[in-house]
């Protein structure tokens, strides 16, 4: 696709989107051209909505002012990933045979929790920081679990990208029983992403193996908390997109 096709495509959506219902108020038609162009550059036919809702963040941010999360713009950005590959907007969140249908994204925007999926007493094979996300890479074989089979029978390994929509913000819990320094027993922060800058504690979590439980979500005034039981600890955070990533 040539970059004047693509402008238009993502001029198109943009201009539905209409920020603070200008073109609607009468604004002329090139109103939102400048932030077109510049999400058109910087955007390609291979990224994932993720990523496009990001770039738009920016781009709105920083010419109106304003402290949007990528959660805002996560429909504009499906709509543009469609455009732009043509798939429908149920393809690009369905589970199949090619590698864009073995994307999944949860956004917590919308008014209805999202039904995710847990994978069930499944191992971690290793933790990540990747462009704003905590990344959990599975092991292989995955099919074997009867948690995977329902969801992707043909899976052979998952990623899972938990992704922020400001800095990482995230706590370790661990059961303590009662003791002589924790009387009533109970949850313990080992570590979060501010006395941990280096996110050690986070990383080497599956060094001695690490069983994904499962996971519920709640609503706080912080927005959507994700809790994931991890076995010996839980990890709580604050995010906004959840991406699962299913290889065959």
């Amino acid at each position: 696709m040539d970059e004047m096709s693509k402008y238009q495509l993502v001029k198109k959506a943009i201009d539905k989107l209409d920020v603070y219902g200008l073109l609607e108020g009468g604004a002329p038609d090139d109103e939102f051209d400048s932030e077109s162009k510049e999400i058109s550059d910087r955007i390609s036919e291979s990224d994932s909505i993720i990523q496009i809702a990001e770039v738009i963040t920016d781009v709105f941010n920083k010419a109106f002012d304003l402290h949007h999360k990528p959660s805002v713009y996560y429909s504009t950005a499906e709509e543009i990933r469609h455009l732009l590959t043509g798939e429908s907007l149920d393809d690009i969140n369905s589970i199949g045979t090619r590698e864009t249908k073995m994307k999944k994204s949860f956004c917590f925007s919308k008014d209805l929790f999202p039904q995710i999926p847990v994978p069930h007493d499944c191992i971690i094979k290793s933790i990540h920081i990747e462009n704003q996300c905590i990344v959990f890479d599975f092991e292989d074989d995955l099919s074997s679990y009867d948690s995977i089979a329902y969801w992707f029978p043909q899976a052979k390994t998952l990623t899972i990208r938990y992704h922020f929509s400001e800095d990482l913000s995230y706590s370790i819990y661990k059961w303590v029983k009662p003791n002589l320094f924790f009387k009533n027993g109970g949850y313990k922060c080992l570590a979060d992403s501010v006395m941990d800058k280096n996110h050690s504690t986070l990383l080497n979590l599956t060094k001695s193996g690490l069983e994904y439980i499962d996971h519920y979500v709640g609503y706080g005034y912080e927005g959507y908390s994700l809790f994931i039981n991890l076995g010996p600890v839980v990890l709580a955070c604050n995010v906004d997109v959840i991406e699962y990533e299913w290889k065959d």
